[in-house]
Parts: C-alpha cells; structure tokens; sequence
C-alpha cells in the first residue's frame, strides 16, 4: 500500500513516498515561509515521477510538531483534505519521533529564549534558556536556531548534525478519523 509523508513543522519540510513499508522517494526543501504555494506542486512532482496518481495513496502521515502554528496547520490540513476526500486513514508522528537516537536531547526551539526539550527516555518539556541545567557533556539533535546552538555549546554540548529520520510505517497507527 502506498503512503505519504508530509512534514511541514521543521525548518526543512520533507515529504516522502512509501511502498512496501519502505522508502521509495523523498523530496526534502528548506521552508521559506511559502510551503502553501510549494506543498501541492511538489507533491504532484513526487508522485508523477513515481507514476502514481492522488488516487494510488492509501494511507497518509503527517507531522504535527512542535513547530510554528502555521507551517504545522498546511501540512495538516493539507492531509485532512486529502483524507476526507479519499476516505484513507492518517498517522500522526512528533517532531521527536523523527530522531532515531536515545542517548541524545531532541531540542526544537521556538525563538532565541524557548525550546521544547526531549531527554532520552523522557516527555519533552518546555523549557526557557535561563531554567536550563545539564550535564557537563551532552550531545543533541534537532531543529535548532543559531542563539539555542550557542547556548548548548557553551553549556558542553555536542550538536549532532543528524538529519531527520523518516518514520517507520511499522511503528505508527493509522486511523480513519480525520486529525
């Protein structure tokens, strides 16, 4: 069954096409705040190169965050849509869920002062820089601006310049409803 990917919550919107629970094809761009006009046309793109239609998707997924409330709405919605007018189910997956490493801190920050921290083996919480307290060494991953990545490192850290990772089909639960 074929299934697509959307993520639109990160700095870098990804949107991936799946089949035999494997990676077909994925398309990865920098968000530029314009994800609404480049959504749909890439989409199409993935699909025609692929030659499979809007009609040969069977399940989709989608990424709600944390992110900025309007990048994370299009992908959304754009999966809602497409959902009703098929009637095919969707999975939802976390910004936390995409990093594949336990033994580091996911950090998705929010501005210059706010992050949403994940230790491993914990829930994220939502942190401001001046309660930040951590070990003396410590390695992260993440959607990261400048002024969090300096505030890490100064505090010991070692940034991880991991890309996201796609989730895996196997791990997530399809429902019907819509999101």
């Amino acid at each position: 069954e074929n299934t697509l990917y959307l993520n639109t919550a990160t700095q870098q919107t990804t949107i991936a096409l799946y089949g035999d629970n494997k990676v077909l094809a994925e398309n990865r761009w920098p968000s530029l705040h314009d994800e609404a006009e480049k959504l749909q046309p890439a989409v199409d793109e993935l699909l025609s190169s692929n030659k499979l239609s809007p009609d040969d998707i069977g399940r989709l997924i989608v990424c709600v965050g944390p992110g900025g409330f309007t990048s994370v709405r299009i992908g959304v919605s754009a999966v809602n849509v497409w959902s009703f007018a098929k009637q095919i189910p969707i999975a939802a997956v976390s910004i936390f869920d995409l990093y594949p490493s336990s033994e580091a801190i996911v950090v998705v920050s929010a501005n210059s002062n706010e992050a949403w921290l994940k230790f491993p083996g914990k829930d994220p919480q939502w942190i401001h820089q001046e309660h930040l307290k951590l070990l003396p060494s410590f390695s992260y991953v993440g959607i990261i601006n400048d002024a969090w990545k300096k505030i890490l490192n100064d505090l010991g850290g070692n940034f991880l310049d991991l890309s996201e990772a796609l989730p895996k089909i196997d791990a997530l639960f399809f429902e019907q409803q819509v999101i």
